[in-house]
């Protein structure tokens, strides 16, 4: 089976869905992990195929988000969202449309919104992944 996992966020919120890759993998699957690019060597380092990574970079993006206190609270997020988010959603929802593309199975963490329009747009199923309660 040809698996896409679709994760985005930091190195903590990926870890956990390239523990799961690897295990896939293990059993037989065709995995391939799409991830900002900040986390490709990580991806290679697990022996697990990146899809074409996101222009943006989340240290980048943490960076200016603590200056501008972007994360201090759901106000202030929604306050950059304009500049902070809106600028990315295009090549983050095609590189998640190209990783879905050939993919039996869509699995992603709820962070990675473009991949609920990849799996409806290439009418796979798709599994959404929480991680926290």
């Amino acid at each position: 089976m040809r698996i896409s996992i679709q994760t985005l966020g930091t190195l903590g919120d990926v870890l956990p869905f390239l523990a799961l890759g690897q295990h896939l993998q293990a059993r037989g699957h065709d995995v391939s992990i799409l991830s900002p690019r900040d986390h490709h060597r990580v991806i290679t380092g697990y022996g697990l195929s990146p899809a074409r990574p996101p222009g943006f970079s989340v240290a980048d993006w943490m960076q200016e988000a603590e200056e501008r206190g972007s994360l201090t609270g759901p106000r202030a997020f929604f306050r950059d969202w304009n500049e902070m988010i809106r600028p990315h959603v295009e090549d983050v929802l095609d590189c998640a449309l190209e990783a879905g593309k050939d993919a039996d199975l869509i699995l992603a963490n709820p962070i990675a919104m473009p991949a609920r329009i990849a799996a409806e747009h290439w009418r796979r199923p798709l599994v959404l992944m929480s991680l926290q309660p």
